[in-house]
This record gives structure tokens, sequence and C-alpha cells, in this order.
């Protein structure tokens, strides 16, 4: 009997071992997908970012102001950019940002500028 329950302790301690390793091999494949992705994105910010200060002479400073600024929008320096709330301009409730249309009066829920259709 004592034997029976070591097999099925071994065999489950096998089976969370798989279920383990297969998360672990999960968990680092979308890292490195996004670890991907945030290279591309700094490549193409970086290309940007040379395109208009050599067109346009703007500086670092300038840069890093506006930078600055935007991060404050959420009221705090910390280098994030947080998702506003927004309210709804027909009824002034809060807006759920994964919905289209109010939920509360069905007003449309237009986007306010190029970057709300990714947020």
């Amino acid at each position: 009997m004592y034997n029976i329950g070591r097999e099925a302790d071994t065999f489950i301690n096998a089976k969370v071992d798989t279920i383990s390793r297969g998360k672990t091999r999960s968990n680092q494949s979308r890292i490195n997908e996004l670890e991907d992705q945030l290279d591309r994105l700094i490549l193409v910010n970086r290309a940007l970012w040379e395109l208009l200060s050599e067109k346009t002479n703007l500086t670092d400073d300038e840069l890093f102001s506006k930078a600055a600024e935007i991060d404050m929008r959420d009221g705090e320096l910390d280098g994030k950019l947080r998702k506003e709330l927004k309210k709804c301009a027909s009824c002034g409730r809060t807006l759920n940002p994964r919905h289209q249309k109010c939920m509360y009066c069905g007003s449309e829920n237009l986007k306010n500028d190029a970057f709300d259709a990714i947020k």
C-alpha cells in the first residue's frame, strides 16, 4: 500500500514538473516576443527622432522636456504613461476603454487622438 502511495506521488510530481516546464517555456516565449516588439519600437522611435531632429533642428533637451510634460499628465513624474480615465461627453460617466460606446447612455466613444486606438 505504501508503494502505491509513493508511486502516485511520484507520478503526480512528474506531471506537475512537466506542466511547470511547459508554462515556463510558454512564459519565456512570451517574454522573447515582447522583447522583440520592444526592440522594434525602439528602432522605429530612434529613426523617427533622428529624422525629426534633422529636419526641424529640435534638440534632445526639447524632446526630454516634452516627454516629462506628457509623463506628468497622470500627475506623477515616473517615466510611465498610464491610461487616462475618460468621461462620456453626453452623460459625464466614466467610459470603459474597451467599449466603443458609453455603457450608460449609448453615446459613441469617439477616439480623441491617434494613440487612443492602440491603448
